[in-house]
């Protein structure tokens, strides 16, 4: 049974406390929690990862350098040699291991690659979303076998860019209706992230484990949020039924972030993100406020935003200060 207990710190502070556990076993116990040489092992990770990025990059501008020599049919085998090579490497290394993984993420590169070359082979006229739609269904497969962030995140970005060219190409949308894809790219990310939260405490997921996926997540989510709200702010007498409903959705997901983040999960940086983002609307509702009050008088207003940005952050900061505080005297 005691094999099914989780183990967090404030477990270890209370055995730690209560005599059960000593110094040394409480530190090593902490260690073992959260590593410290964590940090290393992200950083080994993003160098071979950015190393990667670099050497695609230069095979890539090669290439490019000498298109105009190459013909049609040898483009188009150059690429589809370069899919293969990448995907037999990428199984020979084994997926397990991260060499393996940068391998197939190499390999999802090229096939938006191959897309890109066979347009200019053939002067497509498709609409640019289908590139995008194309390139990630055919990644599909490998992402889910991949256990590989990056990879999940190609994958999240190209389907972000499929929404909104498709949105903006095939749908047309007219001014009602426009500000939709905010809704659905906050619906579809929302998602994403709730599964992240849902699937890193299982143990065949521990690659979801790592902090950095749900700050970037985070960082994709809150502009997508944001901008409804600010458009409503700055239009409100104008403002369509899809910005409405955009900037609805946009303040309820700060409120859930705010809850999930402060209660849950308890994490400061993303409830600092979420701060700042909270500060941005201020300011801009007060810009607004204030301009229409005043009038043309630039000097005064920008006085007064001063003033107002100082009081605003000030508070954030303050209000961030005491929920630090408050996390770190519930995990003891």
């Amino acid at each position: 049974m005691l094999h099914k207990i989780p183990v967090d710190r404030k477990l270890i502070e209370e055995l730690y406390l209560n005599g059960k556990i000593n110094d040394e076993a409480r530190q090593y116990s902490l260690d073992t929690l959260n590593p410290r040489n964590e940090w290393l092992l992200w950083l080994s990770r993003l160098l071979m990862f950015i190393g990667t990025t670099l050497i695609l990059a230069g095979i890539i501008y090669f290439f490019s350098f000498n298109w105009d020599q190459i013909t049609s049919v040898a483009k188009l085998l150059i690429v589809e040699s370069m899919i293969i090579v990448t995907i037999v490497c990428a199984f020979i290394f084994s997926l397990k291991e991260v060499k393996g993984q940068l391998f197939l993420f190499a390999a999802s590169l090229f096939v938006g690659l191959f897309f890109v070359v066979l347009g200019q082979v053939y002067t497509s006229d498709s609409p640019v979303f289908l590139l995008f739609l194309y390139w990630s269904i055919l990644i599909i497969g490998w992402t889910l076998i991949s256990n590989f962030s990056p990879q999940w995140f190609l994958l999240i970005f190209l389907v972000n860019i499929f929404l909104i060219t498709w949105w903006n190409q095939w749908v047309s949308p007219s001014n009602d209706i426009e500000f939709m894809i905010y809704t659905f790219l906050m619906i579809f990310n929302g998602l994403i992230l709730s599964l992240r939260e849902y699937f890193a405490s299982d143990e065949k997921m521990k690659w979801l484990r790592f902090r950095w996926i749900r700050i970037l997540l985070t960082f994709l989510i809150l502009p997508i949020m944001l901008i409804p709200i600010l458009t409503l702010i700055t239009s409100v007498t104008e403002a369509t039924f899809s910005v409405i409903l955009s900037a609805v959705l946009g303040i309820f997901g700060h409120i859930i972030f705010y809850y999930v983040y402060r209660y849950k999960f308890k994490d400061l940086l993303v409830l600092a993100t979420l701060a700042f983002s909270a500060c941005i609307v201020i300011q801009v509702f007060g810009f607004e406020f204030f301009g229409n009050l005043i009038g043309g008088t630039d000097g005064i207003l920008f006085a007064i935003m001063g003033i107002v940005a100082l009081l605003t952050f000030s508070s954030a900061i303050i209000v961030l200060r005491k929920i630090d505080k408050g996390m770190e005297s519930s995990n003891v």
